[in-house]
């Protein structure tokens, strides 16, 4: 009978990913951006809220000023040994 070495130790977890475009932690939207969105907002206008474009396809008539979110993206956080990303909603696919 051979001897058990024990449990295998637990993977090493890597450090998370830093937001692209820029050191440190998650970038705030900058505030003229948040100062459009709230105007628009209080406004009560209809709003398309609009990212690449890529579901404009799907669906009824488009109508409403468009509200960019491209500008809001970035990876927030990642975790690979979750498999788990957390990214902003104007995240392009290849960036995350």
């Amino acid at each position: 009978m051979s001897a058990s070495a024990g449990p295998a130790p637990p993977p090493r977890a890597r450090p998370p990913l830093p937001p692209r475009g820029g050191e440190g932690g998650p970038q705030a939207p900058p505030a003229d951006q948040i100062e459009g969105f709230r105007s628009r907002i209080l406004e009560r206008k209809p709003l398309r809220l609009r990212g690449g474009g890529s579901k404009d396809f799907y669906g009824g008539p488009l109508s409403g000023e468009v509200l960019d979110t491209r500008s809001h993206q970035g990876i927030v956080s990642y975790e690979p040994t979750e498999l788990v990303i957390s990214a902003r909603c104007g995240t392009p696919p290849g960036r995350a």
